[in-house]
């Protein structure tokens, strides 16, 4: 097992973050739609669903396919890595 530090995200942090989708959310031709693709175990899944409530929060709804959608988002198996940060490096 490693020794694993936890993640510390700062309230200004956050605060930029809750901007950041604030910011999206106002983009008149930001995506409409999402589909998220999820690979490996249950902590992904977890990640998925948070993944899923950000992009809704800025406006997006999910797709029923991933042909009917205006994004597409993966979360593969990355141990140590936060949802927010999946989506912002893809």
């Amino acid at each position: 097992m490693t020794d694993r530090k936890p993640v510390i995200i700062t309230e200004e942090q956050l605060r930029a973050q809750r901007q950041y989708m604030l910011d999206i959310r106002a983009l008149p031709d930001r995506p409409r739609t999402y589909y998220v693709v999820t690979f490996g175990c249950q902590m992904n899944a977890h990640d998925s669903e948070v993944l899923a409530g950000m992009l809704q929060e800025m406006g997006m709804t999910e797709a029923q396919t991933g042909r009917r959608r205006t994004l597409r988002t993966s979360t593969p198996a990355a141990c140590g890595t936060t949802p927010s940060a999946r989506l912002w490096a893809m």
